[in-house]
């Protein structure tokens, strides 16, 4: 399933039709229009505002069709429960406290932290450290087919 797939089924299963889905994430309406249509591709500015209005939804299902659709459910209480009905997270004056103190809101947190860790698998190949180059030798061509060649000291 395309990603463009995997937004139409947050609109049908939001109920939302393409204006309202528009409208709730801020997205314009001719560029969810294009992008739904398969006419161009989102751009990572699209994907975390759909992730932003739709918090419920898995970032990695959303990216690459990974995982399931939805991570949380959040009780009145502010408690989060997983898939399994296991209590996580933290309850809302906690996450408010924690997103004071470090000026990081646990939703950005959770958008990018998948997309970073598939960064750093990609980017860990082991390449040998090379020490600096230093400049031994300049030649200079001249039009009369002559050169001279300047040695560093």
């Amino acid at each position: 399933m395309a990603i463009n797939d995997r937004v139409k089924l947050i609109m049908e299963q939001e109920e939302l039709s393409s204006g309202e889905f528009a409208d709730r994430t801020g997205i314009q309406q001719s560029t969810l229009s294009h992008f739904i249509n398969g006419r161009n591709k989102a751009s990572l500015d699209v994907i975390m505002k759909i992730h932003q209005a739709f918090s419920d939804v898995n970032i990695e299902w959303l990216l690459y069709g990974q995982g399931s659709m939805r991570t949380q459910k959040t009780h009145g209480n502010g408690i989060s429960v997983n898939n399994n009905g296991y209590q996580v997270g933290l309850k809302n004056n906690d996450i408010d406290v924690a997103e004071q103190v470090s000026g990081i809101s646990l939703d950005s947190l959770g958008a990018i932290a998948p997309i970073l860790a598939k960064q750093a698998q990609v980017g860990s190949t082991s390449e040998p450290i090379k020490p600096p180059r230093k400049i031994t030798e300049i030649r200079v061509f001249f039009d009369d087919n002559t050169y001279e060649t300047f040695v560093a000291k």
